[in-house]
């Protein structure tokens, strides 16, 4: 019989401490969890807090990484729900460890609440671990007790970098490319070869041109064409003024030449009438 009320005390012990872990856990997290990145790429982890039943005080932990495949770069306290540190957030690049320790006046109860931020550079092709170590989660109970009960850990894939564009065989932009190939084709006799002709005067500027050279090129093509069209037009129109007032001008003579022609035929016959006249009166005075 006694054998019986001992196991159910033991049995209603173990319930009461269950019962008690889960009312008073609180958990460690790293956030993302993992993910894939290329050599170069920069991984920013956060490192948070939760604890939803239990009102919580202090925080400290140890966090080791791969080393040899992520460099650690900072760690901010920006916007962390500690108020005091005791240990300022610190690292280690060579023994690919960090570790902080604070205090949360008032105490914190919820979910998500952010520690730190660390800001790691991917550095080599392969699997990079992210790992608690040591850590503690204290209760706001004037005891300490420590609320931990569960911590996860980061895995995440280094790719190799991305392969870089090749750049264009010239070795200048593909708008100067495009010009310098222009000339070629349209203003350079076909036997000249425009990569090896020396000194490469095309080259040379082609290779020096910037975008407002450009831009300041095409206006002043612009106006060029804007000036011979101007010039060929008012060339077309004096010149048709011309036409007009040459016309004019021959039309003019001629009228002049035929009131001239008038004017002799009128003289000859006022001479004629004048030398009959004349012999008339002779006649008369020598009847």
């Amino acid at each position: 019989m006694l054998k019986i009320k001992n196991i159910y005390k033991i049995i209603l012990f173990l319930v009461f401490t269950f019962s008690f872990n889960l009312v008073n856990a609180s958990t460690l997290s790293l956030t993302p969890e993992g993910g894939a990145y290329r050599v170069g790429d920069t991984i920013v982890v956060r490192v948070i807090v939760s604890s939803n039943d239990q009102s919580i005080n202090a925080v400290s932990s140890r966090i080791s990484y791969s080393q040899d495949k992520l460099s650690l770069s900072s760690i901010s306290k920006s916007g962390s729900v500690i108020s005091i540190w005791a240990q300022d957030p610190s690292f280690s690049n060579t023994s690919g460890a960090a570790s902080f320790e604070g205090v949360i006046l008032n105490g914190y109860t919820g979910s998500g609440a952010k520690i730190v931020t660390m800001t790691f550079i991917a550095k080599s092709v392969g699997d990079a671990n992210i790992n608690f170590v040591a850590s503690s989660v204290l209760a706001n109970d004037g005891e300490g007790t420590n609320t931990l009960s569960g911590q996860n850990q980061a895995t995440f894939s280094i790719l190799p970098a991305e392969p870089k564009t090749a750049p264009v065989p010239s070795g200048i932009s593909p708008f100067k490319e495009t010009i310098k190939q222009t000339i070629t084709e349209t203003i350079l006799p076909k036997d000249i070869n425009i990569n090896t002709s020396t000194p490469n005067i095309i080259n040379y500027y082609i290779n020096t041109l910037s975008i407002n050279d450009v831009a300041l090129i095409i206006v002043w093509v612009l106006l060029l064409f804007l000036f011979m069209f101007l010039y060929v037009y008012y060339r077309f129109r004096i010149q048709n003024k011309l036409k007009e007032i040459k016309k004019i001008t021959e039309k003019s003579f001629e009228i002049l030449k035929e009131d001239q022609n008038d004017a002799k035929r009128l003289k000859y016959d006022m001479e004629q009438a004048e030398n009959v006249i004349v012999d008339n009166i002779e006649d008369v005075e020598k009847i």
